[in-house]
């Protein structure tokens, strides 16, 4: 939303479905950021009242307000419980940021969709967003902010969204309008299109089971690839070890020399380092016919973990060059982390990569333009083994989502990814000619319990 930390303090959001999901995330962000948070639910009660307590807990102020959106009516429900909830909290009913979040997502084809389906999803997905903005029109301030929460579901066709996503393209439609019509006001109003996100909505988007398997000793080790933190974050969530060797470590080959333009690693999570160190020796090594390859090794990585290092140079952050607001238990395990470090006799510093807010945000769009234009070359090659055209059916919808995106993009488009990718790399380079490990967190927040998304 563009403002700062500071910024926030003295606003007022209102956040709709925020007991869970990407409503709850958002609630926490803007608490953190010094916002009055109204944390709307319509059932889930008491989880709607952890969010309250939490974001009270990190020293920010919220407060949580209960309309079921699916009925008629809901927007004066709503206003009726937020106004008299602000009256007398703050003694003035205006608020600054609407987040209409709150939504339903019920999969089913068009054959399968009966009336009352249908008028329940627009209802929740529509009616009620376009009602609550009604009525916020005269509570909301100048320079205020509309955000509305649609779905990649309507850039994409996927037959089980038949309900759901004309819905959404309703809520992007109004969203537009809106724009222009709040413009003089200094109000802006814009939609966010998630992908797909491990919610209740989405449960196939959870953590990866594999990580759970080995953390429950069912299996010792689950194999995984890691592009953006597929075995990182699993490990980290499940309290195993996710270890993402150096760039062409363990080899790619021989079907291809690099994955996602060699962001991708191909390894494993186990219960130890000790376990990891020894199946990289059996499973690193030079790679015939790739481009490049990683320095060798000068003894077996069994021996590294039995051997004491020399005193080394560590830099370690909380937040990162892109400054997270990360959660205070994440803090204080980085903190322990370099405290450990210290007093072993490595010298410790508070440091990170500088990279500008604006470079990170050029880095993300062309990583995820690169994946993007890499899975729908997988889905070529994968179409030619299968001997048919790839159909929306056939994948999960994240992954089509991404090939669709991929599709649009253009020759000039790929090789300017790259090349933002290999400044990436010349950039944080020269911070590893000062540091030989870098400290940080490995998710921003706790993994949260099984059924809280």
């Amino acid at each position: 939303m563009g403002e700062t930390a500071a910024g926030l303090h003295g606003k007022v959001a209102l956040v709709t479905g925020a007991s869970r999901g990407i409503g709850r995330a958002i609630a926490l962000q803007l608490g953190a950021q010094g916002a009055l948070v109204v944390v709307h639910y319509h059932r889930a009660a008491d989880a709607a009242h952890a969010v309250v307590a939490q974001i009270e807990a990190a020293g920010g102020q919220a407060l949580a307000v209960a309309a079921d959106l699916a009925q008629a009516g809901a927007a004066q429900q709503l206003f009726s419980a937020l106004d008299a909830a602000l009256l007398a909290r703050c003694g003035d009913v205006r608020f600054d940021i609407l987040i209409n979040n709150a939504g339903i997502g019920t999969r089913a084809p068009i054959e399968a969709v009966s009336e009352a389906d249908f008028e329940h999803m627009l209802q929740v997905n529509l009616k009620a967003p376009f009602f609550i903005i009604q009525q916020a029109l005269s509570r909301l301030r100048d320079g205020g902010r509309i955000i509305n929460v649609s779905s990649m579901g309507t850039r994409v066709a996927f037959p089980a969204m038949a309900a759901y996503a004309p819905c959404k393209a309703g809520l992007e439609a109004l969203t537009v309008l809106l724009a222009a019509q709040l413009g003089p006001r200094g109000i802006t109003v814009n939609a966010v299109l998630p992908g797909a996100t491990a919610t209740d909505m989405n449960p196939a988007a959870r953590v990866p089971e594999s990580a759970a398997a080995v953390a429950a000793r069912i299996v010792p080790i689950a194999h995984g690839g890691d592009g953006g933190g597929s075995l990182r974050m699993p490990a980290s969530c499940c309290g195993i070890v996710g270890f993402k060797p150096s760039r062409m470590r363990t080899p790619h080959g021989p079907d291809c020399s690099s994955l996602w333009e060699s962001c991708c690693g191909e390894f494993v999570m186990s219960r130890s380092v000790r376990d990891s160190a020894y199946l990289l020796d059996e499973v690193a090594g030079q790679d015939v016919g790739a481009y490049y390859s990683a320095p060798a090794q000068t003894r077996p990585f069994r021996d590294e973990v039995a051997s004491d290092p020399r005193p080394l140079r560590v830099a370690w952050s909380a937040g990162g060059p892109a400054h997270i607001a990360a959660h205070a238990d994440c803090v204080a395990a980085v903190e322990h982390c370099a405290k450990l470090a210290a007093g072993l006799g490595h010298h410790v510093e508070e440091n990170h990569p500088q990279l500008s807010a604006d470079f990170i945000e050029t880095m993300g769009e062309a990583f995820m333009g690169m994946l993007a234009i890499e899975t729908a070359q997988d889905m070529v090659e994968i179409s030619a083994l299968v001997g048919r055209k790839p159909a929306a059916a056939d994948y999960e919808p994240a992954n089509w989502t991404l090939a669709e995106m991929g599709r649009g993009y253009s020759a000039v488009d790929a090789v300017r990814f790259k090349r933002v990718l290999h400044e990436a790399a010349r950039r944080v380079g020269p911070f590893f000619e000062q540091y030989d490990i870098y400290l940080a967190p490995t998710l921003g927040k706790p993994p949260v319990p099984i059924g809280e998304i």
